[in-house]
């Protein structure tokens, strides 16, 4: 756990989920020019500050708006389990933060407007986030922009007590009590794993989306925090029958948490071999959707789940095959460095058998 209440996932995960400076960020130069600043005649001037703005999360600031924009793309970077797009010419930044205490991710936009002859406000929104971990975040960027310089924080816009929000149940998602008793055998608990994951797998194939989400999101938490459930042959049956829909599914949010379940089942593996007969084509299809903000994680498991698969010389020489092979090597050059390295050892794995 770490300061921004956030749960590190294990082992192989933490390279997708965790953050390296330059990795993460625009693909499009951040809509900036070649140093870095949007040339004159394509920058829209600032707009002023509008009557309502979220004065908790908005300060004032006497840089330029192209230097303070600059700098938050480069604090953003460092910040774990951020992935963010700068709009230099519209002069704001979206952006989402990934909870990975319970799976939730937090979109975000900064916005830049004119506040004063020599002074330009900069306005943070949450976008429908998690409420702890955005406020978190944002006192973070201001600590880290202050440090950089002295005139990118003047002063927050509001000096008054923040109103109360309602603040959405961050506590670890809750699993069946067995699991805390120790007295407790150890095949109970199993079989008490065995129905939740049941009932999970049937709300993640019905028709409601957050069900579907809530559901997937359970059973991610199950699958990371207890191995055992990856490992026998009723989990993997379960898992996978449920990564069948989900790795298809039009929404983004159930793809990434199926995603995250893959990964994890690709770490065991009794359960490779199920992957390559049945989720090949899905994981064909994730890898190879159009780029967006929403998706960049989803890809990068992807990448990762296909670099654990072909560490064992029977499934390189499966994805050997050009359906497969063709889609890997679009991506042996691409943009983002850790799903690239993930395709380099995947297809370093091909070639080796």
């Amino acid at each position: 756990m770490d300061s921004w209440g956030k749960q590190v996932l294990p082992t192989k995960l933490d390279s997708s989920l965790g953050f390296a400076p330059s990795v993460y960020g625009s693909t499009d130069n951040f809509g900036f020019g070649s140093f870095g600043v949007p040339a004159v005649e394509t920058c829209r001037a600032l707009e002023p500050t509008p009557v309502y703005i979220t004065k908790n999360s908005s300060f004032v600031s006497a840089s330029s708006h192209l230097d303070l924009l600059r700098d938050l793309s480069a604090v953003f970077m460092k910040v774990p389990n951020v992935d963010h797009d700068l709009k230099g010419r519209k002069n704001k930044i979206k952006g989402i933060l990934r909870c990975t205490s319970n799976l939730n991710s937090c979109p975000f936009v900064v916005k830049v407007f004119t506040h004063s002859q020599s002074e330009i406000l900069v306005e943070f929104q949450n976008r429908g986030g998690c409420v702890v971990a955005f406020g978190n975040f944002y006192r973070y960027v201001l600590t880290e922009l202050s440090q950089m310089c002295t005139t990118h924080v003047l002063r927050r816009a509001s000096c008054q007590t923040p109103l109360e929000s309602p603040m959405r149940n961050l506590a670890a998602l809750p699993l069946p009590p067995e699991l805390e008793d120790p007295a407790e055998t150890e095949e109970k608990k199993r079989a008490s794993m065995l129905a939740l994951c049941q009932k999970l797998s049937e709300d993640a194939s019905g028709n409601m989306v957050d069900m579907q989400r809530e559901a997937l999101r359970t059973l991610a938490k199950i699958i990371t925090e207890c191995d055992a459930m990856g490992g026998c042959p009723e989990g993997r049956k379960l898992f996978l029958s449920v990564l069948t829909n989900a790795l298809l599914s039009q929404d983004g949010v159930v793809v990434e948490h199926a995603c995250v379940i893959l990964v994890k089942l690709c770490t065991t593996v009794a359960a490779r071999e199920d992957v390559c007969t049945q989720l090949l084509s899905s994981l064909c299809s994730v890898l190879d959707s159009p780029g967006s903000l929403d998706n960049r994680a989803s890809k990068r498991y992807v990448a990762e789940a296909f670099s654990l698969l072909s560490s064992q010389p029977q499934h390189a020489r499966k994805l050997k095959e050009d359906q497969y092979h063709n889609t890997l090597k679009k991506y042996a050059v691409y943009h983002d460095c850790l799903l690239q390295q993930s395709i380099a050892t995947t297809l370093q794995h091909i070639e080796a058998s």
